[in-house]
């Protein structure tokens, strides 16, 4: 039987269908087995209302998932998601709203979220089954990788922890710059205001070292993490 022949016609449209399903650069030079530049050539003008973007670390959650969202304030009322990420094993994922309208966003976050596995962390857990229920309409049960902490900060004195405070970055130690919760709102919006799509990297970055800073985090507690891979 005779092997299909691929023409370059068809993997540059490939090219913009995986572009159109959010992928990133990257992932889909990877797929189809070109250069980064030729698909960005490609796939320059194709409309992406959703950005995916993963990354493989070298450590694993056993079993579960941690989540992260970030978003345009802190009132679920009236703000909204800007980015849900989430870990299971070794799996980093960022699922970043470009031009969705909100409903569409919402939808995928909501698919992503009933697919994860359990039992599903976060830090800060209200802010996050907040959102998720004012958005999504999804009550979630999520499991506070701070309250131990909270615990022990409250019986010294010391005041509420954050993720930042509990595990500072290898960039904040030699002085790099790193993008604050503040920061990723500021840069929504100004990706809102002027549509350049490059506001939006350091907030993907951001959302994967809060995933990480997670991860670690829960290394000092009774759940397991494989770091044999």
């Amino acid at each position: 039987m005779k092997e299909r022949h691929v023409s370059p016609k068809d993997v540059e449209e490939q090219m913009r269908n995986l572009r159109k399903q959010g992928l990133s650069l990257r992932e889909i030079a990877r797929t189809t087995g070109s250069s980064i530049s030729k698909v960005q050539r490609v796939v320059k003008d194709v409309p992406m209302a959703i950005g995916l973007y993963r990354k493989e670390l070298r450590a694993a959650l056993v079993e579960g998932a941690i989540i992260n969202l970030e978003t345009t304030g802190l009132d679920s009322d009236t703000d909204d998601i800007i980015a849900f990420g989430f870990l299971e094993r070794n799996i980093m994922t960022v699922i970043l709203r470009i031009e969705a309208e909100p409903a569409e966003f919402h939808h995928t976050v909501s698919e992503k979220l009933s697919g994860l596995a359990h039992p599903i962390y976060a830090w800060d857990t209200h802010f996050h089954e907040s959102f998720l229920l004012a958005k999504l309409r999804t009550p979630v049960e999520l499991i506070d990788i701070f309250e131990p902490w909270r615990e022990r900060a409250r019986a010294k004195g010391l005041s509420y922890p954050t993720l930042d405070k509990l595990v500072s970055l290898p960039r904040e130690y030699l002085g790099e710059e790193v993008v604050s919760e503040q920061g990723v709102r500021s840069l929504w919006k100004n990706y809102v205001r002027y549509q350049d799509k490059r506001s939006l990297l350091p907030v993907n970055r951001h959302c994967m070292e809060d995933l990480r800073q997670a991860l670690y985090l829960l290394t000092f507690t009774d759940v397991t993490v494989d770091t044999g891979l």
